[in-house]
């Protein structure tokens, strides 16, 4: 189980996290969440980084050097929301992938402008020792070695895919983010935030995959209430045979919600992947938001994937829950069909014992958010109660004039 470290960083004073098959952050705007989910995806990229820089390096430049400086270029892209003033001589960032495999960052005052020491676990050090005299270019057979080792070393067989918040964009500028992005050159797209930059292009890598696969899930039916369709280069959700408007003229929650539907139905046809997304909940009516728990659910429990999402949603919180009782009640012996009758949801989305970690970033700590397996009630009705109290004081007000 890999697990994270962070100290002193942005809006984060203390977080150490295991990351297990289904995370959860949850806690209010601007606490820290965004900060976790980026730096883990940091982390579990740099396995990804360094299959890249290999094959590129027809240089032989010493391997070590090239990765570290292509790191802190990264890091500092994906952070770039972060200023100075919250770079303290006491930041931390570690991940963990295995006992002997770690990745550490800190702060160094005497750095000058890269501010920030990579440090490498001594296993990743004899790995690129080793690979300091490949020969280029490489063939197909030692890539694909390449590609095994490196997983192998970071402990992750799978790809890490980040959907951020505000993916609304590429809705909005459907027919137009093609040409616009493909009109920059490299200086220019660097200029872009760098989980938004890799998501545009995996948005425009995989669009014309659904040129060539029509795709039935049900769960676009139940979140967007629309079918989703890329023909004559044009995003479609499609409402019946013959009715439908553009992607950039459907509603805010359609147009979030439907690129998500989309990554999980291209993946779950083409290779597991851990999976990272900011607000599912974004603009979508509230039992569109308990489908679209059940879709990841479904995605990751069902499909052998892995999964961390940010939420502030008491709706995508309730429904997670009723996922753990769906599992604890099955863990119990109480027959499958009497769960389903009882909750109405599929099984393929039903966590297992201790398959879901779920925290509250607050304070600029990270603290566990389950209590007995499930995630704590007073994360989920916390507000709710304290709308509900000033109503009833208010509506105690009427009570109180009638009995003048």
């Amino acid at each position: 189980m890999h697990r994270i470290e962070i100290s002193n960083f942005g809006p984060i004073k203390e977080c150490v996290m295991d990351i297990n098959q289904f995370t959860v952050l949850t806690g209010p705007q601007a606490s820290g969440k965004s900060t976790i989910a980026k730096a883990i995806y940091f982390f579990r990229t740099i396995k990804d980084d360094i299959m890249d820089l290999i094959l590129k390096n027809k240089e032989n430049e010493p391997l070590r050097s090239i990765v570290t400086n292509y790191l802190l270029t990264k890091f500092y892209r994906l952070f770039d929301m972060l200023t100075t003033e919250t770079w303290t001589e006491l930041a931390d960032l570690k991940y963990i992938y295995k006992n002997d495999v770690f990745v550490d960052m800190w702060y160094d005052e005497n750095m000058g402008y890269n501010q920030y020491v990579v440090y490498f676990s001594p296993q990743i050090e004899k790995f690129f020792e080793a690979k300091s005299n490949l020969s280029y270019p490489i063939d197909e057979e030692t890539r694909n070695k390449l590609y095994d080792e490196l997983n192998d070393l970071f402990d992750d067989h799978v790809e890490t895919v980040y959907i951020p918040a505000g993916r609304v964009t590429t809705a909005l500028l459907s027919e137009q983010l093609t040409p616009i992005f493909m009109s920059m050159d490299d200086r220019q797209r660097e200029t872009i935030e760098y989980s938004f930059r890799k998501y545009f292009e995996l948005v425009l890598k995989i669009k014309p995959w659904f040129e060539k696969n029509t795709v039935t899930d049900k769960f676009y039916k139940k979140i967007i209430n629309a079918e989703y369709k890329y023909e004559n280069r044009q995003e479609r959700l499609y409402f019946n045979d013959n009715q439908y408007i553009p992607l950039g003229f459907a509603s805010s929650g359609q147009q979030e919600a439907v690129w998500i539907l989309n990554i999980l139905n291209y993946y779950i046809s083409y290779k597991k992947i851990f999976l990272i997304v900011e607000e599912p909940e974004a603009h979508l009516y509230p039992e569109s938001q308990m489908h679209m728990t059940d879709a990841l659910s479904l995605f990751i429990n069902g499909g052998g994937n892995y999964g961390l999402i940010t939420t502030h949603s008491p709706y995508i919180l309730g429904e997670l829950n009723n996922l753990i009782l769906c599992g604890q009640a099955e863990n119990e012996g109480i027959e499958k069909n009497s769960i389903k009758k009882a909750s109405d949801i599929d099984e393929r989305t039903w966590f297992k014992k201790d398959a879901l970690h779920a925290f509250h970033v607050i304070g600029g700590k990270c603290e566990n958010a389950l209590t007995d397996g499930l995630i704590m009630n007073e994360l989920i009705e916390g507000a709710s109660e304290k709308i509900d109290g000033k109503s009833a004081g208010l509506i105690d007000l009427f009570h109180r004039e009638d009995d003048k």
